[in-house]
């Protein structure tokens, strides 16, 4: 919900920092980078990929990412409905 995980894609938080151990749930980060099979696995949040990290107030951050989750939940949300109501007639009520 509130960033993705940079090197496995699709990946929650607690299995892009290889356990739920590994995380630091006050500074919402990895406590030590993990490698993948190609290249460094990093948990980044909406905020700081976007540049509201420092500029604005940390509510803003919180409003923001919750804002791209509702987005992309509702476009992914669009597409399987289309994708069912286009390929399976037969699914269309259930």
């Amino acid at each position: 919900r509130f960033g993705f995980c940079r090197g496995v894609p699709f990946a929650d938080r607690n299995r892009c920092c290889g356990g739920a151990e590994n995380v630091d749930l006050l500074r919402e980060r990895c406590i030590g980078e993990h490698r993948g099979a190609e290249d460094v696995v990093q948990w980044v949040l909406w905020r700081e990929y976007l540049g509201m990290e420092s500029t604005h107030h940390p509510l803003v951050g919180y409003a923001s990412s919750f804002a791209i989750y509702v987005l992309l939940s509702a476009v992914l949300t669009g597409t399987s409905m289309l994708l069912v109501h286009e390929f399976s007639p037969a699914a269309r009520g259930s």
